[in-house]
Protein backbone atom coordinates (compact mmCIF):
# COMPACT_ATOMS: atom_id res chain seq x y z
CA UNK A 1 0.00 0.00 0.00
CA UNK A 2 1.24 3.52 -0.69
CA UNK A 3 2.36 5.80 2.14
CA UNK A 4 -0.44 7.86 3.54
CA UNK A 5 -0.03 11.54 4.34
CA UNK A 6 -1.95 14.74 4.83
CA UNK A 7 -3.94 13.82 7.92
CA UNK A 8 -3.56 12.92 11.59
CA UNK A 9 -5.44 10.35 13.61
CA UNK A 10 -6.00 10.84 17.34
CA UNK A 11 -7.40 8.30 19.75
CA UNK A 12 -8.32 8.95 23.36
CA UNK A 13 -6.05 7.12 25.77
CA UNK A 14 -7.96 4.71 27.98
CA UNK A 15 -6.10 4.00 31.23
CA UNK A 16 -5.98 0.23 31.62
CA UNK A 17 -4.07 -2.45 33.48
CA UNK A 18 -1.03 -2.62 31.21
CA UNK A 19 -2.40 -5.06 28.64
CA UNK A 20 -5.09 -5.56 26.06
CA UNK A 21 -7.16 -8.52 24.93
CA UNK A 22 -6.79 -9.65 21.33
CA UNK A 23 -9.54 -11.85 19.94
CA UNK A 24 -9.48 -13.16 16.39
CA UNK A 25 -12.89 -14.48 15.36
CA UNK A 26 -13.94 -16.59 12.37
CA UNK A 27 -16.90 -18.93 11.98
CA UNK A 28 -18.14 -18.24 15.52
CA UNK A 29 -14.86 -19.37 17.07
CA UNK A 30 -12.34 -17.07 18.72
CA UNK A 31 -8.67 -17.24 19.48
CA UNK A 32 -8.03 -15.10 22.56
CA UNK A 33 -4.89 -13.82 24.21
CA UNK A 34 -3.66 -11.17 26.60
CA UNK A 35 -1.00 -8.90 25.11
CA UNK A 36 1.23 -7.20 27.64
CA UNK A 37 2.49 -3.65 27.12
CA UNK A 38 6.20 -3.15 26.68
CA UNK A 39 8.05 -1.56 29.57
CA UNK A 40 7.77 2.22 29.34
CA UNK A 41 5.15 2.03 26.59
CA UNK A 42 1.35 2.05 26.65
CA UNK A 43 0.94 -0.06 23.51
CA UNK A 44 0.50 -3.82 23.62
CA UNK A 45 0.42 -4.34 19.87
CA UNK A 46 3.74 -5.53 18.48
CA UNK A 47 5.29 -6.21 21.88
CA UNK A 48 5.26 -9.99 21.33
CA UNK A 49 4.54 -10.68 25.00
CA UNK A 50 1.36 -12.65 24.33
CA UNK A 51 -0.26 -14.88 26.93
CA UNK A 52 -2.63 -17.60 25.79
CA UNK A 53 -3.63 -18.89 29.22
CA UNK A 54 -7.42 -19.34 29.05
CA UNK A 55 -7.78 -18.42 32.73
CA UNK A 56 -6.66 -14.86 31.85
CA UNK A 57 -9.63 -14.30 29.51
CA UNK A 58 -12.78 -13.24 31.40
CA UNK A 59 -16.20 -14.36 30.20
CA UNK A 60 -17.40 -10.78 29.67
CA UNK A 61 -14.49 -10.12 27.27
CA UNK A 62 -15.47 -13.12 25.13
CA UNK A 63 -19.12 -12.02 25.14
CA UNK A 64 -18.19 -8.42 24.27
CA UNK A 65 -15.99 -9.60 21.39
CA UNK A 66 -18.78 -11.72 19.90
CA UNK A 67 -21.21 -8.78 20.25
CA UNK A 68 -18.77 -6.62 18.26
CA UNK A 69 -18.33 -9.40 15.69
CA UNK A 70 -22.10 -9.61 15.23
CA UNK A 71 -22.53 -5.84 14.88
CA UNK A 72 -19.74 -5.66 12.31
CA UNK A 73 -21.36 -8.46 10.25
CA UNK A 74 -18.01 -9.79 9.01
CA UNK A 75 -16.68 -13.26 8.22
CA UNK A 76 -13.52 -12.80 10.25
CA UNK A 77 -12.00 -10.05 12.33
CA UNK A 78 -9.33 -9.27 14.90
CA UNK A 79 -10.45 -7.12 17.83
CA UNK A 80 -8.29 -5.28 20.35
CA UNK A 81 -10.14 -4.66 23.61
CA UNK A 82 -9.12 -2.90 26.82
CA UNK A 83 -10.76 -2.65 30.22
CA UNK A 84 -10.77 0.88 31.63
CA UNK A 85 -8.96 0.87 34.95
CA UNK A 86 -11.47 2.87 37.03
CA UNK A 87 -14.88 1.88 35.67
CA UNK A 88 -13.98 -1.65 34.51
CA UNK A 89 -15.85 -0.86 31.26
CA UNK A 90 -14.70 -2.65 28.11
CA UNK A 91 -13.68 -0.66 25.03
CA UNK A 92 -13.04 -1.82 21.50
CA UNK A 93 -9.95 0.15 20.48
CA UNK A 94 -9.02 -1.42 17.15
CA UNK A 95 -10.60 -3.56 14.44
CA UNK A 96 -8.46 -5.37 11.88
CA UNK A 97 -9.86 -7.06 8.81
CA UNK A 98 -6.46 -8.56 8.02
CA UNK A 99 -4.34 -10.41 10.54
CA UNK A 100 -1.84 -13.23 10.67
CA UNK A 101 -1.84 -16.33 12.79
CA UNK A 102 1.32 -17.12 14.71
CA UNK A 103 2.29 -20.74 15.22
CA UNK A 104 1.78 -20.29 18.99
CA UNK A 105 -1.90 -19.56 18.48
CA UNK A 106 -2.63 -23.01 17.09
CA UNK A 107 -1.66 -24.77 20.30
CA UNK A 108 -3.91 -23.01 22.81
CA UNK A 109 -7.43 -23.84 21.74
CA UNK A 110 -10.31 -21.52 21.03
CA UNK A 111 -13.48 -20.01 22.53
CA UNK A 112 -17.04 -20.46 21.31
CA UNK A 113 -20.05 -18.15 21.73
CA UNK A 114 -21.21 -20.03 24.81
CA UNK A 115 -18.03 -18.94 26.60
CA UNK A 116 -16.51 -22.38 26.53
CA UNK A 117 -12.81 -22.79 25.94
CA UNK A 118 -11.97 -25.81 23.77
CA UNK A 119 -8.49 -27.28 24.14
CA UNK A 120 -8.37 -28.52 20.55
CA UNK A 121 -6.14 -27.66 17.63
CA UNK A 122 -7.54 -24.92 15.48
CA UNK A 123 -7.32 -23.81 11.92
CA UNK A 124 -8.51 -20.23 11.42
CA UNK A 125 -8.08 -20.36 7.65
CA UNK A 126 -10.27 -23.48 7.48
CA UNK A 127 -12.90 -21.68 9.59
CA UNK A 128 -12.95 -18.82 7.08
CA UNK A 129 -13.32 -21.24 4.17
CA UNK A 130 -16.22 -22.97 5.99
CA UNK A 131 -17.96 -19.58 6.30
CA UNK A 132 -17.59 -18.85 2.58
CA UNK A 133 -18.94 -22.29 1.64
CA UNK A 134 -21.95 -21.80 3.96
CA UNK A 135 -22.64 -18.35 2.48
CA UNK A 136 -22.46 -19.64 -1.10
CA UNK A 137 -24.64 -22.66 -0.27
CA UNK A 138 -27.20 -20.43 1.46
CA UNK A 139 -27.37 -17.96 -1.44
CA UNK A 140 -27.98 -20.79 -3.93
CA UNK A 141 -30.96 -22.01 -1.87
CA UNK A 142 -32.42 -18.50 -1.38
Amino acid sequence: MPRQKGYAYFQEFIPNNGFDYRLEIANNKAIAMVRMCREGDFRASGGHDDRYDASLIPQDVVEFAFECYDKLEVQSVALDIVREKQSEELYLIEVSYCYGLDADEFEHGYWTRDGEHHCEPLNGVYWMIEEVIKAVSYSKRG
